[in-house]
């Protein structure tokens, strides 16, 4: 099991039974595979365990994050009467929200996934993998035949390649570059084609599909458990927060492309979560807005307001929300939503998948920057997030071109021409376009400089953003092998965690610069000023005091001309 408790603050409860009214004594010891294996726990030699009833037993013990620990009982009168459970550890439990797009970056189909890419969890690493098989409560799509949900945990350890989807083995390694043997449980909870409507309102698992079961919900009646024969209106949402303890370290959710239209919709289904969660009604929500999908233009699912609906949520989630990267990067899937890649070899089609290039890269990629995104969670000093449109004013009184400030150097991939994805607004937010202009990057690749191929840029009510639309629009770019490449031009940071599998040094992708993923007048892009003063512009959110380094700059954007330490408080 894992007792959660990202933060040491969650005791590890173990009950027992025993055979007459005797005291009962326990200890933990660092189980097998442990560098300590064997050895007492500091803190947790033999001491009495606690006595509910004359026949049974208890124990309450706040133990470090880490493990795996074993759980030593034994009669205090009679030491040689004894029992052990192993295997324990204790770290973060994070759920995943959504639909096909968060589903499939950790598996498909009805069980943990095939681990295609033999991917190994790092030396150190460990953790749970949680989903339930079944999850849509029928046995053949369409059937109508309930099939009890079951829960389905695969152990990662370091030096193993467990059968499981490579998203959640690449998930875990990344995490645990920033949280070296803090062990991390992934319980997605993403059923594909669904309505964050029809979950808020409990409806029945997959109903959109027309697949679901009547017995069996999305959320779930409290207390509910699943049989043999019936559902028993439990649900996704209550099974799994029965077998977590009701607790959760944290909730991360991308739902493209039916997350809930309105405010109440998402707030119904934060607080039905939230009811079932009841040992963790405060735990935040990391958000990661649903970005450059491969999606026809038309396609509403691809649209920026898709994207805003996220950022809404976030704002709506107050203290508890998290406003992570924006999402996804990947080009193949069979339907153009941005799935992630599961051919195992290259050139070859099938019946669901477009022609793959071999590189087996998109579950992977995403596992990675779900590590990374995590990690950044809980440390906002981890890089995560990437460069962003921070702001942009005009080179000089003629209005000819536009410096954006990126706020971080970045590079496109393999040394690929720069692709387009800025656009441009005379009509404040209102309306972009990406012609009549060129973009070129500063010296120092922490600004682009757009120059307009014609007439001076208007004196006002020019807005700049970033990656509007999909570059590889499905359309004419239907598969992995034809497509994969046209991402190479798109502006990366120096980071290397995403897509490393399979792929040359030059290739391996970072976080991606980021726009405003909004619309509307006044709000979308940010606004091209007049040059004037120097600006202090914070790229970070954190609570609590820091010191940071602030530079002046001179007009080059890299000669510092003066540098200070200042302390400042975060909230």
């Amino acid at each position: 099991g894992l007792a959660a408790g990202a933060n040491n603050s969650r005791a590890t409860v173990v009950s027992g039974s025993r055979t007459t009214g005797q005291s009962v004594q326990r200890r933990w010891v660092y189980d097998a595979g442990h560098p300590s294996a064997g050895t007492v726990v500091p803190g947790f030699d033999w001491a009495a365990a606690s006595t509910p009833t004359s026949l049974t037993w208890s124990t309450s013990d706040t133990l470090p994050v880490g493990g795996p620990f074993r759980l030593e009982v034994r009669d205090a009168a009679t030491p040689a009467l004894a029992s052990s459970s192993g295997d324990w550890l204790v770290g973060t439990v994070a759920l995943f929200h959504g639909q096909s797009g968060m589903e499939f970056s950790f598996y498909n189909g009805n069980q943990p996934g095939l681990n295609n890419l033999g991917l190994a969890v790092a030396a150190g690493a460990q953790g749970i993998f949680l989903k339930l098989s079944n999850h849509t409560g029928t046995e053949t799509a369409g059937s109508g035949v309930y099939a009890q949900p079951q829960p389905l945990a695969v152990r990662l350890r370091g030096g193993e390649t467990p059968v499981c989807g490579s998203g959640a083995v690449a998930a875990i390694n990344e995490w645990n570059v920033h949280n070296p043997g803090h062990p991390l449980l992934l319980a997605p909870v993403a059923i594909d084609g669904t309505f964050m409507a029809d979950w808020a309102a409990d409806a029945a698992a997959y109903s959109g599909q027309g697949t679901g079961h009547a017995s069996w919900r999305f959320m779930g009646t409290i207390g509910q458990l699943p049989d043999a024969g019936s559902g028993n209106n439990s649900g996704v949402i209550e099974y799994h927060a029965a077998l977590l303890g009701r607790f959760a370290d944290l909730h991360a959710i991308m739902w493209n492309p039916n997350m809930g239209l309105t405010q109440s919709v998402r707030d119904s289904y934060v607080a039905g979560v939230d009811a079932r969660f009841s040992n963790s009604p405060s735990a935040p929500w990391l958000t990661l807005p649903a970005w450059r999908v491969h999606r026809p233009d038309s396609d509403t699912a691809g649209t920026v307001a898709l994207r805003e609906r996220h950022i809404s949520f976030h704002t709506e989630r107050g203290a508890r929300g998290i406003l992570g990267p924006t999402w996804l990067d990947i080009v193949n899937d069979s339907n153009n939503s941005g799935h992630s890649a599961f051919n195992s070899a290259p050139g070859v089609p099938s019946a669901s998948l477009p022609v793959s290039d071999g590189n087996r890269v998109g579950q992977s990629r995403l596992g990675f920057g779900w590590g990374r995104a995590l990690a950044w969670a809980w440390n906002r000093s981890i890089k995560a997030h990437g460069p962003r449109v921070l702001a942009a004013w005009y080179t000089d009184a003629g209005r000819a071109s536009i410096q954006v400030e990126l706020g971080r150097a970045v590079r496109t991939l393999g040394g690929a021409a720069i692709s387009n994805q800025f656009w441009i607004s005379t009509d404040n937010g209102a309306n972009f376009v990406q012609t009549g202009f060129t973009v070129a990057l500063s010296a120092d690749g922490t600004r682009a400089v757009l120059t307009s191929t014609g007439a001076a840029f208007p004196a006002s009510n020019v807005r700049v953003d970033y990656g509007r639309a999909y570059p590889a629009n499905p359309d004419t770019n239907a598969n992995e092998a034809n497509t994969e490449r046209l991402l190479d031009g798109l502006l990366y940071d120096d980071q290397q965690h995403r897509g490393a599998i399979n792929f040359s040094t030059g290739s391996r992708a970072g976080n991606p610069l980021q726009g405003t993923n909004r619309v509307g007048a006044g709000v979308a892009g940010v606004a091209v000023q007049a040059r004037g003063a120097a600006k202090l512009v914070a790229t970070e959110r954190w609570t609590g005091n820091r010191n940071v380094t602030v530079r002046m700059m001179a007009a080059d954007g890299v000669t510092v001309l003066r540098e200070r330490t200042l302390a400042i408080t975060g909230s």
